[in-house]
């Protein structure tokens, strides 16, 4: 009978050492993870003032950023020559995030799928279509972009 209580015994040790090992060690700190931003470039970055791309580059170093842009005859390839001429891919815009529709409902679509912390479109029938949808959504015109704490601010979960 003693051996089966003194392996009982060592099994509980054993595991109890296990779970205390297990709660000690540190888990990896996972990097504190980027507001995501959705950005309709008509009407808001294209055409627009220095100031405005200014702060769009500074959206693009600070948060997850995605673009999305009507299509028209050559559009994504202008789109793209802008954005590379004013350094949004340096300053963190990602190839692969720079979207194309062909009308608006269509991205509305898009944005809804994505469910960005923040849309900004320059389309008053975009943003009435996404209230509801997406958790903020704005409407702005040229060089009215809020600055990335705005929308770093805007992302923020609310208080209940």
């Amino acid at each position: 009978n003693a051996p089966y209580i003194i392996c009982t015994i060592l099994a509980l040790v054993a595991g109890l050492l296990l779970l205390l090992s297990k709660s000690c060690t540190s888990s990896p700190k996972r990097p504190k993870q980027r507001a995501t931003v959705s950005i309709s470039l008509d009407g808001i970055l294209q055409g627009a003032a220095d100031a405005a791309a200014e702060r769009f580059l500074e959206l693009c170093r600070l948060c997850e950023v995605y673009t999305f842009t009507l299509e028209t005859d050559q559009s994504e390839e202008r789109t793209l020559e802008v954005l590379a001429s004013i350094g949004a891919f340096e300053a963190g815009l990602k190839r692969h995030r720079v979207m194309f529709s062909s009308t608006l409902a269509g991205r509305g679509s898009m944005v809804r799928q994505l469910q960005p912390s923040v849309h900004l479109d320059s389309e008053k029938e975009v943003v009435e279509a996404l209230l509801g949808k997406v958790n903020e959504v704005r409407l702005c015109r040229s060089g009215d972009l809020p600055s990335a704490a705005e929308v770093v601010e805007l992302s923020a979960p609310k208080a209940a």
